[in-house]
């Protein structure tokens, strides 16, 4: 095959150089060091999380249906599902009291920042636009 012929004329075609990528600005992300704090979470993830919980069902595969229900069934198993939702219905309760005082002593400050309160003539940036005419 022959190559595409060039005009006479043509200004010559300077070859790429090796080291243009290091000339180009690097892209900085907005948090410095993400890739490293990622790798670290994930890291941890699995140590703490995932490997026990695999081993979890990798046991609870190995036992019959019969077994799984008496160990499911037991009165230590089922005290302890008392216990963990009891906790979690008292600290939802707590944290719902708490959220509201805290919603109810912020809604002044709240409907100061929005506009509702204020008439339609005196809103900032619609000046006589919603007055009616005449």
């Amino acid at each position: 095959m022959s190559r595409a012929a060039t005009p006479p004329n043509a200004a010559p075609v300077a070859p790429i150089a090796r080291h243009a990528k290091r000339n180009r600005p690097r892209h900085h992300n907005v948090l410095p060091g993400f890739g490293l704090a990622m790798g670290y979470t994930v890291l941890y993830l699995s140590l703490i999380v995932l490997i026990p919980l695999s081993a979890l069902v990798t046991k609870t595969m190995t036992l019959t249906w019969a077994r799984f229900v008496e160990v499911v069934t037991a009165p230590q198993a089922v005290a302890s599902y008392r216990l963990t939702f009891f906790c979690a219905l008292a600290g939802s309760a707590i944290n719902a009291f708490f959220g509201f005082i805290v919603a109810w002593r912020r809604k002044d400050r709240f409907l100061s920042q929005t506009h509702c309160c204020y008439p339609e003539s005196s809103r900032p940036g619609l000046g006589s636009r919603l007055r009616p005419a005449g």
